[in-house]
């Protein structure tokens, strides 16, 4: 800044001090901020020293503010063309630049900014010169209709899953019971298995199918009618032959283990029964396929007691099988109901698979399909 004048003198502390008049050199256009240019002429610039905001100077010598202020000696020059309106009086503690106009930060009035009720009235003008041609729902509403199609969708997906774990749990119900059918302990203790139950998959078979169950290999042959013959333990010259007609279910054991030697049937499986309220419950029986859900009525086999001093006759029951050794034998139905077995037939048999590793027996359900035209005559 360019001084037209110096100081007339230098006074000691706490004297006043005279400044000259200082006089603004012309500088450019200052950029006013608005988005419109603003004429010269449309404001009034200051004209006289009063109108300008008194400055003043701190001395390092801690004058008093008071003897400070200097005296106007002269007027300022106008300003120029671009010179800002004039303003309040500000305090000297604010920072000038060479146009003597503030360095502090621009501040806006309230005016200077669009209130809310001027949006108002501009969107209200909109929508009414059609501007608009379509306003949102509510919020309400969208939230509704949100929280709807979330509850379509939540419903679904848990009628899904709730069905999908119904249909688990029967599977899996149906699984542990066909497992324990697998294999069962041995006949020491009294083991009845429902006639209506369902045995694990691969365990009925068609004559002339084979299936290995554990270490035995089960081969059912043939079905064929007959009387039944039965000798002595001892005095195997001594025989009877009965008159009345049995059907007999033919098969092939073989023993496929490499170590183990066992016994596949013996008279505790096949001839084992006991009776509740004269009720009859056994393991080896026929059934018509059709009446097996409903439990009958069965025909069960030959009755005949474990320690009887008879056998029958080329039966052989209780032969131990050692490893690779087969054995052909035969079950006997009692000579009652046979008149029921008609049309397609399952015969149930209980037998010996293998020994547990304690030593024990370990037992199976076997049942043979067949047609009751398939059935043989021995004679």
């Amino acid at each position: 800044m360019d001084l037209s004048g110096t100081l007339e003198s230098v006074t000691a502390p706490n004297e006043s001090v005279s400044v000259p008049a200082v006089s603004a050199p012309p500088s450019e256009p200052v950029d006013s901020g608005l988005d419109w240019p603003v004429d010269a002429t449309d404001v009034d610039p200051p004209t006289t020293i009063e109108e300008i905001a008194p400055l003043e100077f701190h001395s390092p010598l801690s004058l008093p503010a008071e003897s400070m202020v200097p005296e106007p000696s002269a007027e300022v020059a106008p300003p120029s063309e671009t010179s800002a309106p004039p303003s309040a009086p500000i305090e000297s503690s604010q920072a000038f630049n060479d146009q003597g106009m503030s360095l502090e930060p621009d501040t806006h009035s309230a005016d200077d900014s669009l209130s809310l009720d001027g949006l108002t009235g501009v969107v209200s003008d909109a929508v009414a010169g059609g501007v608009v041609a379509a306003v949102a729902p509510p919020p309400g509403a969208v939230a509704a209709g949100n929280s709807r199609t979330v509850l379509i969708a939540l419903g679904g997906y848990a009628l899904v899953v709730t069905a999908l774990c119904l249909y688990l749990l029967t599977q899996v119900a149906k699984a542990r019971s066909e497992n324990k059918l697998e294999s069962l302990p041995d006949v020491r203790q009294v083991l009845n298995i429902p006639i209506n139950s369902q045995l694990p998959a691969g365990h009925t078979l068609a004559l002339g199918e084979k299936q290995r169950f554990g270490n035995l290999l089960v081969e059912p042959l043939r079905v064929t009618t007959g009387p039944l013959e039965v000798v002595h333990f001892s005095e195997r010259d001594k025989t009877t032959i009965m008159k009345s007609q049995v059907l007999k279910l033919w098969v092939r054991l073989t023993n496929e283990s490499k170590d183990q030697a066992f016994i596949p049937l013996d008279r505790q499986l096949v001839f084992k029964r006991h009776f509740r309220d004269d009720v009859c419950f056994a393991n080896n029986f026929v059934v018509p396929a059709s009446k097996k859900a409903s439990g009958g009525p069965v025909v069960f086999v030959y009755d005949h007691p474990e320690t009887s001093e008879w056998d029958l006759s080329g039966q052989d029951l209780g032969k131990t099988l050692g490893p690779g050794e087969s054995w052909e034998t035969y079950i006997p139905t009692t000579e009652d109901g046979l008149e029921e077995l008609q049309g397609e037939l399952l015969w149930r048999v209980h037998v010996r698979k293998g020994l547990s590793p304690k030593g024990g027996g370990v037992t199976t359900l076997v049942e043979v399909a067949f047609h009751d035209d398939q059935i043989q005559n021995e004679g």
